[in-house]
C-alpha cells in the first residue's frame, strides 16, 4: 500500500492537535476556556491554545479525507522532509522575532532616559504591545508568500503588515484584559 505525503502531514497533524487538546493544554494551563470573574466572563488562557489547535485538527482531517478520495501521486521524499524542517526553522525564526523585537527596541540608545525600568510596563500600551507581533508574523507572511512565488515583492510586504495588523488589532481591541503574544510572559 503506498501512503501519499498528504496522508502522513495529515496523520501528523491530527494526532498533533489531538495530544496538544487533551495532554498539553490541560496539563499546562491553569484556566478553561471562558473564566467567570466579578459576576464578569473573560477569556480564559486556554482559549487562544485551544482556537489554534481547533484549526490544526480540522486542517489536518480535512488533508487526511482529500488524500483518501486521490490515489498517491508521489510519496514522502527527503524534498519533502526538507520542506518541513524549512518551514520550521522559518518559524522558530519568526516565534524570536515575536519574542525580542519589542524589549529590544525599548533597549536602544536614546530611546528611554537611564531611569527607564525595562519592558514590562510598557507592553500593553503602544506602539510597544504590537512590535514584536507584527515584525514576526509580516516576517512569516511574507516569506511564506516568496516562496510560493519564488521571487520577493513589496506589495507582498505591506499585504503582510497589513494581515498582521488585522490580526493584532481583532484579537487586541475587543478585550480588555487580552495582552498580545509574547507579551504575556515578559
Amino acid at each position: 500500500m503506498r501512503i501519499s505525503h498528504d496522508t502522513v502531514i495529515g496523520i501528523v497533524c491530527v494526532v498533533g492537535a489531538l495530544c496538544i487538546g487533551f495532554i498539553w493544554i490541560p496539563l499546562d494551563v491553569e484556566t478553561g476556556l471562558i473564566e467567570k470573574v466579578r459576576s464578569r466572563k473573560e477569556i480564559g488562557d486556554s482559549f487562544a491554545p485551544a482556537i489554534a489547535t481547533t484549526l490544526l485538527f480540522v486542517s489536518g482531517l480535512m488533508m487526511l479525507m482529500d488524500s483518501f478520495k486521490h490515489p498517491p501521486i508521489t510519496l514522502l521524499t527527503s524534498s519533502n522532509v526538507k520542506y518541513v524542517f524549512m518551514m520550521i526553522v522559518i518559524g522558530i525564526i519568526a516565534m524570536m522575532l515575536m519574542r525580542w523585537v519589542g524589549p529590544l527596541t525599548v533597549m536602544l540608545p536614546g530611546v528611554f532616559d537611564s531611569s527607564f525600568s525595562g519592558y514590562r510596563p510598557l507592553r500593553d500600551t503602544l506602539p510597544w504591545k504590537y512590535l514584536g507581533y507584527l515584525a514576526g508574523s509580516t516576517f512569516w507572511i511574507t516569506i511564506l508568500i516568496c516562496l510560493s512565488e519564488r521571487r520577493f515583492r513589496w506589495r507582498r510586504l505591506v499585504l503582510a503588515f497589513g494581515v498582521s495588523l488585522a490580526c493584532a488589532m481583532f484579537y487586541d481591541l475587543p478585550f480588555d484584559d487580552l495582552v498580545l503574544p509574547p507579551n504575556g510572559n515578559v
